[in-house]
């Protein structure tokens, strides 16, 4: 995992030409200025460019038990590029013992096409505090869909490919999906375990904790449902958050979590959140 995050920040820094950093200091806090040069056709400013001015975060509704509701919209070709030409540079530089069969990337850098090119433009992530005894936290993710079998097929392709590729490069992280789908508000839950392999059997150990200290007994779960034509994907042991939901999209309404009730801790956590984010 540390590999991938080390070649994806190289293959950024590929595509920079020049930046410029500036941090203030005063007796308020801190401010800082960036500025980024990208070279000539470079893949990130391409997608950068074509998204859709003004995309900013979703209002939050005062009063409300989230710690935090952001939504993009996101130019799907442009998407579909960077993605794909991200896996092909990470199939490509990936550090191996052995080269890594032709069939292998192909495989991988297909299932990720069909997964990113079944995306609609929209994209909404919402986080709230979980309920006491499940954690710190819980996540909810709302991608638009364009279509959602191939969404389906998409992401079962994705992970079955990244397995074998987690094999043949002994990488750190693999996904075990749950045999027989959950429910959660009536509709079907595909259940996704991310598992995490260290050389030293005490940091897997202290890494487990700290997954269950911060999503609750179960650690890093995902839950991923199709309503309509919307994927929910919800990370943690709450289910509160993704249930509301689930049951907002099948009622055909925008998710504002208006019902979802929380004992007085949330409503601690409410007033550290300004509602204007």
């Amino acid at each position: 995992m540390l590999t991938g995050y080390m070649l994806g920040i190289a293959s950024f820094v590929d595509q920079v030409e020049s930046l410029d950093a500036a941090v203030r200091f005063d007796a308020g806090g801190l401010a800082a200025d960036l500025s980024v040069r990208f070279v000539e056709g470079a893949g990130v400013a391409k997608f950068l460019a074509a998204q859709a001015p003004g995309a900013a975060t979703t209002p939050m509704p005062a009063g409300q038990p989230l710690i935090s509701s952001v939504t993009l919209h996101l130019d799907p070709k442009e998407r579909t590029a960077l993605l794909v030409g991200a896996t092909q540079f990470f199939l490509e530089k990936a550090p191996r013992p052995e080269p890594l069969p032709e069939t292998t990337q192909v495989q991988v850098a297909d299932a990720m096409r069909l997964f990113a090119e079944s995306l609609g433009p929209d994209m909404t992530f919402l986080s709230a505090p979980a309920a006491r005894g499940q954690g710190l936290a819980t996540d909810v993710t709302i991608l638009g869909l364009k279509d959602a079998d191939q969404f389906r097929k998409g992401l079962a392709l994705l992970v079955a490919s990244w397995e074998a590729l987690a094999d043949q490069l002994n990488l750190y992280l693999k996904f075990e999906t749950a045999p027989d789908p959950q429910e959660v508000a009536g509709v079907p839950v595909i259940v996704y375990t991310p598992r995490l392999r260290f050389g030293i059997p005490a940091r897997h150990l202290e890494f487990r904790e700290r997954l269950q200290m911060l999503y609750g007994p179960e650690g890093l779960v995902y839950r991923v449902a199709v309503v309509g034509d919307k994927a929910v994907i919800g990370a943690g042991s709450d289910l509160a958050l993704l249930t509301a939901t689930i049951e907002r999209l099948k009622a055909g309404q925008a998710p504002r979590h208006r019902l979802l009730s929380r004992p007085s801790r949330a409503t601690c956590r409410e007033s550290r959140t300004s509602p204007s984010r």
